[in-house]
């Protein structure tokens, strides 16, 4: 079973000026080779909340919080895993690249559920609509059923 969840609200900023850094991307939940039996199971979850001016230059540290659970697909799937997290971090830049469940559950029965939420708060309305975020979510890991 595969479950995939984008939730993306006034997404990402435009160009930043030459002295503002772009932030890495949040990556979590890789390439995990031992989730790549049959049975396993991941569910990865990322909440990114960005706190920018109209021009998208971050008036203050952006929030990071990743949830990690690896174990048996069962309990990954009823939510019944010991999981790590939820855990918070700051980036002093907008985070705008999302890297998340890559090349993981390619085992028989296994089940992968990963969700990215991308927020930003914007001090003032930006003078046009903002470009999207780049998430790549599930890339290398099979994707078949229901939630394919």
């Amino acid at each position: 079973m595969l479950a995939v969840g984008i939730t993306m609200i006034g997404l990402s900023m435009r160009s930043a000026p030459s002295a503002q850094a772009a932030a890495a991307p949040v990556t979590v939940c890789n390439d995990l080779v031992s989730t790549n039996v049959g049975g396993q199971g991941v569910r990865c979850t990322v909440s990114i909340i960005n706190y920018v001016d109209s021009a998208g230059l971050a008036t203050q540290p952006a929030e990071v919080t990743t949830t990690i659970c690896l174990a048996a697909a069962g309990p990954v799937f009823d939510g019944t895993a010991v999981c790590l997290g939820p855990i918070t971090t700051t980036s002093a830049e907008p985070v705008t690249t999302v890297q998340q469940c890559n090349g993981v559950a390619n085992g028989g029965n296994a089940v992968l559920i990963c969700d990215v939420q991308i927020i930003n708060r914007f001090s003032s309305p930006p003078p046009t609509p903002p470009t999207p975020a780049t998430i790549n979510q599930c890339v290398g890991s099979v994707i078949t059923g229901p939630g394919a």
